[in-house]
């Protein structure tokens, strides 16, 4: 009972497990890199190759940005369902997660998996795929580090409803508040 009344044991243990939260993070996120890494391996491979033999500007021009693109997206799709499935208590950020995991269909996938196709065939390369390619595939590279952000949303604390907390969350003008597509809006007087 002491314990529970103690101030600086309650710190303490506060500290602790926002410690304990830190380095699972951190593992969390290096484990994203490392996925980051082990995809890249065999497209370097591909890059010394293309320097190998002075091929160095048919890597912009090839189909491989593309496709390490689409595999990026397809396991940022992967990441946000998990995130999804794995957490029952996501609330209002369900939305934001549909969302995008429709944008990374819309912007990333399907274009990279329509270059992968197009740049199989025999058809000249237009000069302006040298600067989609790798832009899709810096998207697709951030999009699959901020899964890392989406899947551990839900353990933030929610406000408790009354509070001035929760009723900053609710003034919050984000495009993408819960209210705004229903128009429900309070007004102040």
């Amino acid at each position: 009972m002491e314990e529970e009344k103690d101030p600086v044991a309650q710190g303490e243990k506060i500290a602790e497990l926002v410690a304990l939260e830190e380095r699972e993070f951190k593992r969390f996120r290096q484990g994203t890199y490392a996925d980051i890494l082990f995809v890249l391996t065999p497209f370097l491979a591909i890059i010394v190759q293309r320097m190998w033999e002075g091929e160095i500007d048919k890597l912009l021009l090839g189909k491989e940005l593309s496709l390490a693109a689409a595999i990026f997206a397809g396991l940022s799709i992967s990441k946000f369902v998990q995130g999804l499935i794995s957490h029952n208590d996501f609330g209002v950020y369900k939305e934001r997660v549909l969302f995008m995991v429709a944008v990374t269909l819309f912007l990333v996938l399907t274009p990279a998996v329509i270059l992968t196709i197009k740049l199989s065939g025999p058809e000249p390369v237009p000069g302006v795929i040298a600067y989609i390619q790798p832009l899709l595939l810096v998207a697709s590279i951030t999009l699959f580090i901020s899964t890392i952000k989406i899947i551990k949303a839900p353990e933030e604390a929610e406000p408790i409803p009354g509070s001035i907390e929760a009723e900053d969350a609710e003034n919050e003008s984000s495009p993408f508040s819960a209210d705004s597509h229903r128009g429900d809006h309070k007004t102040y007087s």
